[in-house]
């Protein structure tokens, strides 16, 4: 329960409860750094191989040297950041490009990019 009003239990007093309950039964969740050994694999600071059922290169497509060499160029090119969707931002023409690009691999007509 959290407090509902300043004459009541401080927040203070709410987190450190909270997180406390958390710690005891083992729900207190923690960043632990991990170093990448692959395209879905990782190693803890204890040297415990793991590999990440979660990562979103399950193609293993990050580490590949073309891959690599057209994002760095991409980025160079267009720069690199966070962008609101197209209709906020702007349809650019790499977008453009890749709609085509992959219309073209997949024999289809061209599609419209969806930012989510």
């Amino acid at each position: 329960m959290t407090p509902d009003h300043a004459d009541g239990p401080g927040w203070g007093d709410w987190i450190d409860e909270t997180l406390g309950a958390r710690r005891d039964t083992d729900l207190l969740r923690a960043l632990d750094p991990l170093t990448p050994t692959g395209a879905v694999t990782a190693r803890d600071a204890s040297g415990r191989d793991l590999t990440l059922f979660s990562a979103n290169d399950y193609l293993g497509l990050a580490h590949h040297p073309e891959v690599r060499e057209a994002v760095a160029r991409a980025a160079r090119d267009a720069g690199l950041g966070p962008r609101g969707s197209s209709l906020v931002c702007g349809y650019t023409d790499a977008h453009d490009a890749l709609a085509h690009g992959i219309a073209r691999l997949k024999r289809a007509m061209p599609l419209s990019l969806i930012h989510i």
